[in-house]
């Protein structure tokens, strides 16, 4: 008999397809006698799937060699499976030839022949995709956007070859709004106010399981008998992504008088600016996933009024062409621009992988001035 192995390596994670061998006596000359069809190992990959699914229902192990002895007849071929191999992710091939004992005990000697390895019948599942945007003037207080995305399992470009195609469902949808807050205030406080606020959440749900990698999640859910299991296996299965953000960008009072002086003190002189952003993301990997951004900033700029002083503006003497460059000489003791900025950064991030034993976090903080 003939075998076949896929898997990530050899001897512990594999499916394995075996056929019987028919001798071919010599001198034989028909193709259809050289190349017997029972020697051919053609099978369908549900096949190898379904006897995943088979063992833990059976065994209620995810990894035992299934079945532990001979292999599970399917039309003139045995399959069995060991480990938990994932066809996406297969790195070994192994073609052997195995002779056991017949009750007559025979010995043979022969030659054998292995060609024209191939995968057919791809899995042409179509898929379909929207986009949605909405973009809102409210007059002069400001503007609201939002935006939604949807794409479905076996979605692709025209030109996408069958393993680029999407292989999850995904929506998204974002809101975001710029508002100027300065306009719920009267008029002559000055005051500018300009607010951007956004939130955004992503849904990933795989079409297979992420741990058994040839299953699907509904195949995998019914091997849940209790429900609340089963909910919750569906939720940690799935890729959820939230962003939050808030921003005042430059928050400050202008001077409502134009004839106004500027003095050092003033509190024109002054702009001030805090952002905030949070992500938080779970899916089967990471148990939980927060990072949190705050800035701020102080700014302070101050231009003084005085022009300089020209001590020959009007002399008389000076009133020659060869001479202006004298007479439109001009001092400024004081500097032309004054301004000071401050800035302010932490950073606090948390991470629990669900691999952990105990799910324990991992922080990661800073703090910039």
């Amino acid at each position: 008999s003939a075998f076949i192995r896929l898997g990530s390596d050899q001897d512990n994670n594999y499916y394995e397809i075996e056929v019987p061998l028919k001798m071919t006596e010599p001198g034989t000359t028909s193709p259809s006698l050289i190349w017997p069809e029972q020697n051919e190992i053609d099978i369908d990959f549900d096949e190898l799937f379904r006897i995943k699914k088979e063992r833990v229902e059976v065994l209620g192990s995810a990894s035992a060699l299934y079945p532990a002895d001979g292999g599970k007849q399917v039309g003139h071929h045995l399959i069995r499976i060991k480990g938990n191999p994932v066809l996406s992710q297969i790195q070994y091939v192994v073609i052997g030839v195995r002779n056991p004992k017949s009750p007559d005990q025979k010995a043979f000697s022969g030659c054998i022949w292995v060609n024209e390895l191939r995968v057919t019948d791809f899995n042409k599942t179509s898929g379909w995709a929207v986009n949605a945007s909405l973009n809102t003037k409210l007059a002069d207080l400001g503007n609201l956007t939002a935006s939604t995305r949807y794409t479905s399992f076996g979605f692709g470009n025209v030109q996408s070859k069958i393993g680029e195609r999407t292989r999850e469902e995904t929506l998204s949808y974002d809101v975001g709004a710029s508002v100027n807050l300065d306009k719920f205030f009267p008029e002559k406080a000055g005051l500018k106010v300009p607010m951007y606020v956004s939130y955004e959440k992503t849904n990933i749900k795989p079409k297979y399981d992420p741990e058994k990698g040839d299953l699907t999640v509904e195949e995998r859910l019914v091997q849940f008998e209790d429900a609340d299991e089963r909910e919750e296996y569906r939720l940690k299965v799935q890729d959820n992504t939230v962003r939050r953000s808030l921003n005042f960008s430059n928050v400050k009072k202008i001077k409502t008088n134009p004839d106004a002086r500027n003095h050092l003190y003033d509190i024109e002189n002054f702009s001030f600016t805090y952002a905030y952003s949070e992500v938080e993301r779970q899916n089967f990997n990471i148990a939980e996933y927060a990072r949190r951004n705050y800035r701020g900033a102080i700014d302070y700029v101050y231009s003084p009024d005085f022009d300089g002083w020209a001590p020959f503006e009007k002399s008389k003497s000076l009133n020659s062409p060869y001479l202006k460059l004298i007479k439109d000489l001009n001092v400024n003791p004081l500097p032309e621009n004054l301004s000071v900025r401050a800035n302010i950064e932490r950073q606090f991030e948390k991470t629990v992988y669900s691999n952990q034993n105990g799910e324990q976090p991992n922080f990661q903080k800073y703090f910039y001035f």
